[in-house]
């Protein structure tokens, strides 16, 4: 089965604001870009193999199972 990665408003803002970090700590913008690159495609990871991503166990109390992968020092999430 094929899942689909879906970005929360929150989770946009927060690209943009680990964006605009790290393009000012490098003075570069491709560094930035490459940071956000990997972040954003981590999820992909996801999409066919959800199981690989630990469960996240703050949110074990909820009736949908998220998990989650680390890229960098950055958590994504996958719910299902």
């Amino acid at each position: 089965m094929k899942y689909e990665v879906i970005w929360s408003g929150f989770s946009e803002k927060q690209i943009d604001e680990i964006f605009n970090y790290y393009k000012e700590v490098s003075k570069s913008y491709q560094v930035a870009l490459k940071i956000i690159t990997k972040i954003l495609l981590a999820p992909n990871k996801l999409i066919y193999n959800p199981k690989i991503g630990q469960r996240e166990l703050l949110l074990e109390n909820r009736n949908i199972e998220y998990h989650y992968i680390v890229e960098s020092n950055y958590k994504n999430h996958l719910f299902y």
